[in-house]
């Protein structure tokens, strides 16, 4: 049986690409490749296919900047959902107790208020937003982890960091190459 892949998106065809068995499908895997040169190559590409391959340049394009700062935003949203459940759901240790006792619940508030302040202007590309995020993200994990000496989740407070940093760099480069470029009808 013939599979029709000429039916498929080019983000679709990539995916099979890279995941089909090219040991037991050696023709499919040539006739994938061959299709995704010529979606490549056309002139005449489907509004999908001229998005996922705007998206998947990066910091090189437009949406791609934008979806790197999307992520940023998702990251940003993530955070603050946790600061808000571990502090009104908690869990406490010694030292988050002993700052809920030395301030009471409004240095709790403050904090979420300023990560849902950062986050809801990363969503509108701000420069200063996704910076100070970064920073203040990464001093409280930095401060967890040598000040108090307890290193908690390094993976997770890393992968974000990182994630951060790149919505901080997406929404520099968004603001130098594309803010003033004019919407076309395909977007």
């Amino acid at each position: 049986m013939e599979i029709d892949y000429t039916k498929y998106t080019l983000q679709e065809l990539e995916d099979i690409s890279k995941h089909i068995d090219r040991s037991k499908y050696p023709e499919r895997f040539e006739k994938v490749n061959e299709l995704i040169n010529e979606r490549l190559s056309s002139t005449d590409k489907t509004t999908e296919d001229e998005s996922y391959i705007e998206e998947r340049l990066g910091f090189g394009s437009k949406k791609g900047c934008e979806k790197i700062i999307q992520y940023g935003f998702f990251a940003g949203l993530f955070v603050t959902i946790m600061s808000f459940v571990t502090a009104f759901f908690p869990i406490y240790d010694d030292i988050e107790l002993a700052l809920f006792e030395e301030f009471g619940i409004s240095i709790i508030v403050i904090n979420i208020a300023v990560l849902a302040f950062l986050t809801f202007f990363i969503s509108k590309r701000s420069r200063a937003a996704a910076t100070i995020m970064f920073l203040y993200y990464s001093f409280s994990v930095l401060r967890v982890w040598f000040v108090e000496l307890e290193v908690r989740g390094v993976l997770l407070s890393l992968f974000l960091m990182a994630v951060f940093v790149n919505a901080t760099i997406a929404t520099f480069i968004w603001h130098s190459r594309h803010k003033n470029v004019p919407i076309t009808e395909t977007e």
